[in-house]
């Protein structure tokens, strides 16, 4: 007769972010992980910035930080997206909001 394996009971998830995960905050704030879907135009781009910054100052920053900056810079400036009804909406309030403060 075989023996039956005993079940160990499995850790259960932390609400701490891990310590050393690329592409997440090292901040200790809480995140989510977030699948976004960008067009190839936009990918490229984030590959030569932080190729060029890896160049230029000689650090790593992931893409993943470099939309998160993006995404609270817009937050902060205040622009109120809610209006908008398509993708160009928001670029267009973004873009307005940048140049006025140029």
């Amino acid at each position: 007769m075989a023996q039956k394996k005993k079940r160990t009971a499995r850790a259960k998830p932390s609400t701490e972010p891990p310590e050393k995960k690329t592409g997440r905050p090292k901040r200790l704030e809480e995140w989510d992980k977030h699948t976004t879907i960008l067009y190839k135009r936009q990918t490229a781009w984030l590959r030569r910035v932080t190729a060029e910054i890896m160049l230029k100052a000689g650090v790593e920053v992931k893409q993943a930080e470099i939309v998160r900056g993006i995404l609270d810079a817009i937050v902060e400036s205040g622009i109120d997206v809610t209006k908008a009804t398509s993708e160009e909406d928001v670029k267009q309030m973004v873009l307005k909001k940048m140049r006025r403060t140029a």
